[in-house]
């Protein structure tokens, strides 16, 4: 996936916001070999030592698959 100047990793809260989703829920969606696990969920990423983020363009996109 090509990544846009203006995209830029969500933090969890705002990933709660966009999705609809709980924080558990999307921590549960991410779980590889979950229960919950759903394959095209975006997949986290590093923001620095102990941060995560979600890409802004990979969460609209999931988003515009629900609708």
């Amino acid at each position: 996936m090509q990544q846009h100047p203006e995209d830029h990793l969500l933090v969890l809260p705002e990933v709660e916001k966009i999705t609809k989703l709980s924080k558990s829920t999307i921590y549960n969606y991410n779980k590889k070999g979950g229960k919950y696990h759903v394959e095209d969920f975006p997949k986290r990423r590093k923001r620095g030592r102990r941060g995560v983020g979600w890409r802004a363009s990979e969460v609209f996109a999931w988003v515009a698959t629900r609708e």
